[in-house]
């Protein structure tokens, strides 16, 4: 049996770390591929991990708290055959490949030229897939988070006509529930009527309001941290005189901040690293 890891997943191209919010297993407790197993938090969007292979939950090295991304934060015991409890380490390796075009040449043995075999092109074979039509876009496979993935199998809807607001593309709880049918829009929700001299329901208490107030502190920590980051960095005026007689003769009714704009705008598609 293996020792498998369980990293803090990468959830978008700017994430370089997260936090450990909650774990929904122990140690001991027996897990298979794809489970829920805990929960991370990032700036941008909370998300569920799921147990990379079946097997024990050997350990948990981080309860609680903020890690870099590919850190592990607990082990699970199991058979790790398919490769899938170190995905990290697996990109890494296929890296190292060699490419299948540079591993055999045609070689010449005695007097007599060996037989060359050409590779003969097959197409690839296309397997029948028991996968539904939610898991692939025009452009590739749908990220979804797990429950956002699995109420949408619950209902028949397909992925790949959701709109995702999540961070990358991520589909998430949200954009699932407001396709389902009979769900209505948020602006179409309108508040229940107090009765003339009663007053307001009760707001939500108790754990439910702990736990919100708890993720809001962490976001606003999270936010308070990026604008404490901005704040190093160094800004500057540079100031250049222009000749506009030309584009002045031609802008006719149009604004210079419309002009400018303009400029700008094609300065960033010749220079995209300027964003």
């Amino acid at each position: 049996m293996a020792q498998i890891a369980i990293r803090m997943p990468k959830m978008s191209m700017t994430m370089t770390e997260g936090e450990v919010s909650e774990w929904f297993v122990g140690v001991g407790d027996t897990v298979s591929e794809g489970d829920v197993i805990c929960e991370v938090l990032t700036d941008k969007v909370d998300m569920e991990v799921e147990s990379p292979a079946s097997g024990t939950i050997s350990s948990i090295e981080i309860e609680s708290g903020s890690v870099d991304v590919g850190t592990p934060i607990g082990y699970i015991e199991g058979d790790d055959s398919g490769g899938l409890g170190d995905l990290l380490s697996s990109i890494g390796d296929a890296a190292s490949v060699p490419d299948p075009a540079t591993q055999q040449e045609p070689t010449m043995t005695g007097s007599a030229p060996a037989p060359t075999t050409e590779p003969t092109s097959e197409p690839p074979t296309s397997e029948p897939t028991s996968e539904p039509p939610t898991s692939e876009r025009a452009g590739g496979p749908v990220a979804a988070v797990p429950r956002a993935r699995s109420l949408a199998t619950d209902h028949g809807i397909d992925l790949a006509n959701v709109d995702a607001t999540g961070p990358d593309g991520l589909i998430v709880m949200a954009d699932v529930r407001a396709v389902l049918p009979g769900s209505s829009q948020p602006s179409e929700v309108e508040a229940e009527p107090v009765p003339r001299g009663g007053t307001p329901a009760a707001m939500p208490s108790g754990t439910t309001s702990a736990a919100s107030a708890k993720r809001t502190a962490q976001i606003r920590a999270r936010v308070a941290a990026k604008m404490t980051a901005s704040a190093s960095v160094p800004q500057f005026t540079v100031w250049r005189d222009l000749v506009l007689d030309a584009t002045g003769a031609r802008r006719g009714e149009v604004s210079w901040t419309t002009v400018l704009l303009g400029a700008y705008a094609a300065a960033l598609r010749g220079e995209p690293d300027l964003l």
